[in-house]
């Protein structure tokens, strides 16, 4: 995380159009809401596009903005702050509840030196919080036990919504893993499955 918050701090570079430009003008305009006393607004603003996104990024960026720090600059640290950790948290737990320990401690490795994802945490996307939430799920998903702990299938719902709240697409990224859950008798408890 610090080498990524000095790295964006001293690069001067202009983000790139696309996605990455379109995400922080949404993020500044919804700061602008917010900042005008508009609590509602990460729930009822719409960017105008045909490709109007949940509202969890643009909210962090929001906060920023209406906090009085440039978007640009700290929303790509405000999102590294929350959801560099959940990636570490996903990968090692979810390495560490199939193989073990070690396994999991190389797996928070893999994610962390993936120049994929290091790139996208350079940028204001919403691909690495996608990642880093879905990763959590998936941890949360595996350790219901085919949903016969309740507290677990709880979180793993939140965590679900969680990610759908960052993309729609979320649940793609679970699917195979909820199909041999189910597979393997998770259907079988109804009342944790719902």
């Amino acid at each position: 995380i610090a080498i990524s918050i000095w790295w964006l701090l001293y690069d001067e570079r202009i983000p790139g159009g696309g996605d990455p430009g379109r995400h922080l003008l949404e993020a500044i305009f919804l700061g602008g809401s917010l900042d005008g006393g508009d609590v509602l607004a990460p729930l009822t603003w719409e960017s105008g596009t045909p490709f109007n996104y949940p509202p969890l990024v643009r909210t962090v960026g929001g906060l920023v903005e209406a906090l009085g720090a440039p978007v640009y600059d700290w929303g790509p640290i405000a999102l590294n702050l929350i959801f560099v950790p959940m990636l570490v948290a996903g990968c090692y737990l979810t390495g560490r509840l199939v193989f073990g320990p070690m396994a999991g401690v190389l797996a928070a490795i893999f994610a962390l030196g993936a120049p994929m994802i290091m790139q996208l945490f350079h940028v204001y996307l919403l691909d690495a919080p996608l990642a880093a939430i879905v990763a959590l799920a998936l941890w949360a998903l595996l350790s219901t036990e085919g949903f016969s702990r309740p507290g677990r299938s709880i979180a793993a719902g939140a965590l679900i919504s969680l990610a759908m709240l960052v993309k729609t697409t979320a649940p793609l990224f679970l699917a195979g893993a909820l199909i041999v859950i189910l597979v393997r008798g998770g259907y079988r408890q109804i009342g944790n499955l719902a």
